[in-house]
């Protein structure tokens, strides 16, 4: 500031010199002062707000471009001659209050008036100039439009009680008419909807609109709202494009003509459901491009709040659904926090307790429901699994209920929060304890039947060794009978009735032996490669004698897709087909017996038994499946045990078929056989072997060394007459313990080793025979027993047996086995070693005593009685009968009759 000198101090004071001084320093401050003003000024005149100094009257003195312009006027000039209460302010009390304040005093927001009439928002930053009496000479004052921050807290404001209300309300209804009026705050909402898009239906729905009636869902297909869906992208229309997009038939009018359009997508994870739309009927310039970022946020929010409801619905019905499951599982489960508190039960928890519901459970711990010593217990299971992290499943632990101690199969793990930090446990229990006494009955009941089972077992097992020992005498001394040449025709009839009869027998046995290791699940199913047609052919030949025995038609038709190699089970198939037609021979008296083989779909054959027979009664086919179960034929029932249909039903089952039954009663049946085949394998082209009758061990084999161990004599007696003209050196012994001594003692190459015998069995006496021989000793032990427990046999195998044979023995059995078996050679009759027959004979060089004997049994089917004949006729003429041979093994005894009577 320049300081005030008086003119007399310059003049009296100062030197010409200092004078001259002062000048010059007064002259660089106006220099200062004027760059100062011209700064002001630019900063004045240049400033984004409006600069302005005003009379105490209320008029401009001074104003900058920026307040004319933010005011709408066009000069300076113009703006000086208004009236600044009456013309600029809204409210003339509000001009009071801003030159009243104080400079620190915080900024009060208010609307000032523009020229043409419309109001903006300003802060008005007023300073009062005043004399050195106090008396104000203008006023000094920066006015800043603030009308943008105004507008975007005024869009926060709509948006958050918009979001709040989403929040709150649960009608989608108030919530439209909510935003609709918040956001009226904002824009022309007179006509405003929200719709809705089902992208399956291709509808839109629209569930409130202001400014128009309308209801129900309707085709988006050609609705502006759907136009915009299908864009995807705000559309702000006015009425003119409008028009195009109907004239062009993209869109059709819906309702009336509008004179501006706006509409923004709702979008759920990128995919749009619906739209947001404003429309105005009468001002064109209701809605501007600003517009549509406010209607995005909106949608954002409506967005979001619809996506929250579909959570917290979808969240409801898990509550619900997950509620009903805990409440339905039978076992009790609960939730506890970190002190072991429940914070809730299911509905078994509820009824253990008699609770009424769970808040009689929630806040309270075990503590409050059982003794210290059971909850502290609890309790520290719980702290253990907590602070571990490591769940404890499935164990056993007592409770007490009702006062009673009751056994509880538990689990308890830990449940943790978004942090990974554990909240507490969720546990389950089951009360078990009727469960485990239950356990505890069944053992006792399954070791009972286990034990029935086996007595049960083991007296088939008995009875089966206790019939076939005195079988395998019988059968025994009939085969060595049946060798005597000097026999009269009635002495082998009779000598072949014991035969059949003790087969027969033996039959019954094996089917209640088949039925007991089926019914213990002891029976598997053995495939093997063979040739199909011709187990049919072997079937055919030896039940044909029976049909024609009854003039009944035996009939095969074999299907050309029948395969003739398969892999399956040859022994159980030959079995069930050999029964059904067998049955059907049996119970049919005249007519026919027909077998129809089809292969059907899925590897699966099917094999049809029709007969001309007495046909089932209804009730009859109800069991007859059933095990010692039979049908009736007149009021009798006829021969078996009533296993066979049981026996081959099972069979058909293991082998992935069944057995079927169609019947009428005086009509016949149909029985239906399936099962299932695999491709098998070319089966390797083999020599027919020809059944022969052995005459002796080869010479280089003479005196083989060959022990016979049985406890019975018959037995003993038996295999020696069969044995001993064969060339073998023979010892006897009766029990397990004579045999080791005898072994010890003698050494025999072959040892006949009977199983059930005293003082030392033959399993016992198996084993100790061969830790004598320790290898050093090639001893072969075959195995000849009337024992049925397959524990007894597959045991004296294990051990090192060579074989096992089932009593009663088949002599010709036997052979092949010590042939195969025993690596042993015999000469037979027919052997070249023995004898040969150069001459192919013919029909004369038979006798006719030959020729009728021949006749007959070829008649009869006698396969063993023509054997005989045709070693006898050869014997006596020496010569060879090469075609009866082949007849015989063929069983084609219509042939040889025609031969011997040519």
């Amino acid at each position: 500031m320049i300081q005030r000198l008086d003119e007399d101090v310059l003049v009296s004071k100062l030197t010409k010199f200092e004078l001259l001084e002062v000048v010059k320093n007064q002259k660089e401050q106006m220099n200062e002062l004027k760059q100062e003003y011209t700064k002001y000024k630019n900063w004045f005149e240049n400033s984004i707000d409006g600069f302005y100094r005003s009379s105490v009257d209320g008029y401009f003195i001074d104003v900058n471009l920026a307040l004319v312009k933010m005011l709408g006027y066009q000069s300076k000039e113009e703006l000086l001659q208004v009236d600044i209460i009456s013309q600029i302010y809204f409210d003339t009390e509000e001009r009071q209050e801003i030159i009243k304040q104080n400079e620190s005093d915080s900024r009060k927001i208010h609307k000032v008036r523009k020229k043409d009439g419309t109001a903006i928002w300003v802060e008005d930053y007023v300073r009062k100039e005043i004399d050195d009496e106090g008396n104000v000479l203008f006023f000094e004052g920066i006015i800043r439009n603030v009308s943008e921050i105004v507008e975007a807290k005024k869009i926060q404001r709509v948006l958050l009680k918009i979001s709040q209300q989403g929040y709150k309300s649960e009608d989608l209804k108030d919530l439209n008419e909510f935003i609709r009026i918040e956001l009226g705050k904002l824009i022309d909402t007179t006509n405003f909807y929200i719709a809705f898009y089902n992208e399956q239906e291709q509808t839109l729905n629209i569930p409130f609109m202001t400014g128009e009636d309308f209801e129900g869902d309707f085709p988006a297909e050609k609705s502006m709202t759907g136009f915009l869906i299908k864009k995807n992208e705000p559309v702000l229309i006015k009425s003119k494009e409008f028009k195009k997009l109907i004239e062009s038939g993209e869109i059709e009018l819906l309702g009336t003509f509008p004179k501006v359009w706006l509409g923004v997508p709702l979008r759920v994870k990128n995919k749009v459901i619906g739209a947001i739309v404003v429309q105005s009927y009468d001002d064109e310039n209701a809605f501007t491009v600003e517009d549509i970022e406010l209607l995005n946020f909106i949608s954002s929010q409506i967005s979001i709040i619809v996506q929250r409801k579909k959570v917290i619905q979808e969240n409801t019905i898990s509550k619900e659904i997950l509620r009903k499951v805990l409440d339905n599982i039978p076992i009790k489960v609960f939730w506890k926090d970190l002190d072991s508190k429940f914070l809730g039960v299911n509905a078994a928890s509820i009824n253990e307790k008699h609770f009424k519901d769970e808040n009689e459970v929630i806040g309270k711990s075990d503590f409050d429901f059982y003794d210290k010593k059971w909850a502290q217990k609890y309790r520290n299971d719980e702290l253990e699994i907590m602070q571990s992290g490591v769940p404890k499943l499935n164990y056993i632990e007592t409770q007490v209920v009702d006062g009673k101690e009751l056994l509880y199969k538990s689990s308890k793990l830990p449940f943790y929060d978004a942090k990974n930090n554990v909240m507490g446990i969720v546990g389950t229990s089951e009360d078990i304890t009727e469960k485990v006494e239950y356990e505890h009955k069944l053992k006792k009941a399954t070791e009972e039947a286990i034990s029935a089972n086996l007595s049960k077992s083991t007296f088939l097992a008995n009875m089966s060794h206790e019939i076939r020992t005195p079988m395998n005498a019988i059968l025994g001394y009939s085969q060595l009978l049946q060798e005597d040449d000097n026999l009269t025709n009635e002495q082998q009839e009779n000598l072949k009735t014991i035969n059949k009869s003790g087969a027969h027998l033996l039959a019954l046995i094996n089917d209640i032996l088949d039925m007991s290791k089926i019914e213990a699940g002891r029976i598997n199913v053995n495939l093997t490669d063979f040739d199909f047609i011709e187990v049919l052919k072997e079937i055919e030949q030896l039940l044909k004698n029976k049909a024609t025995s009854k003039n009944l038609e035996l009939d095969f038709k074999v299907g050309l897709d029948v395969p003739k190699i398969m892999l399956a089970d040859e022994s159980k198939i030959k079995q069930v087909i050999i029964n059904l037609i067998g049955n059907a021979i049996k119970f049919t008296n005249k007519g026919f017996v027909r077998i129809i083989v089809e292969n059907l779909d899925n590897q699966t054959l099917k094999v049809q038994i029709k007969d001309s027979g007495c046909g089932i009664a209804v009730d009859d086919q109800q069991v007859i499946f059933k095990p010692f179960e039979q049908a009736k034929k007149g009021g009798e029932v006829i021969g078996g045990t009533g296993l066979g249909l049981a026996i081959s039903k099972k069979f058909s089952k293991l082998m992935g078929g069944d057995i079927t039954l169609e019947s009428e009663q005086g009509k016949g049946s149909t029985f239906t056989f399936t099962f299932n085949y695999q491709q098998g394998k070319k089966i390797e082209a083999t020599e027919e072997v020809i059944a022969k009758k052995v005459i002796s061990l080869v010479p280089e084999m003479q005196g083989l060394k060959l022990a016979i161990v049985d406890d019975r004599f018959e037995n003993r007696d038996i295999l020696y007459k069969k044995l001993k003209p064969l060339g073998f050196k023979i010892k006897m012994a009766e029990n397990g313990f004579e045999a080791v001594e005898l072994y010890e003692n003698w050494k025999p190459d072959i040892i006949l080793m009977d199983i059930v015998m005293p003082i030392m069995d033959g399993v016992e006496a198996t084993r100790e025979i061969l830790k004598i021989a320790n290898g050093k000793h090639n001893v072969k032990i075959f195995v000849v027993s009337a024992s049925a427990l397959d524990s007894e046999q597959k045991e004296v195998m294990k051990i090192g047996a060579t074989v096992f044979i089932k009593k009663p023995v088949i002599f010709n059995n036997l052979i092949f086995e010590l042939e195969e078996k025993g690596n042993l050679k015999f000469l037979y009759k027919n052997n070249n070693v023995n004898t040969s027959f150069k001459e192919e004979a013919n029909p004369s060089d038979i006798s006719k005593s030959f020729k009728e004997k021949f006749i007959e049994a070829a008649e009869e089917g006698d396969f063993s009685l023509l054997q005989e004949l045709l070693l006898k006729l050869e014997k006596e003429s020496k010569k060879s009968f090469k075609h009866i041979d082949d007849c015989i093994n063929e069983m084609e005894f219509e042939n040889l009759i025609k031969w011997l009577k040519s």
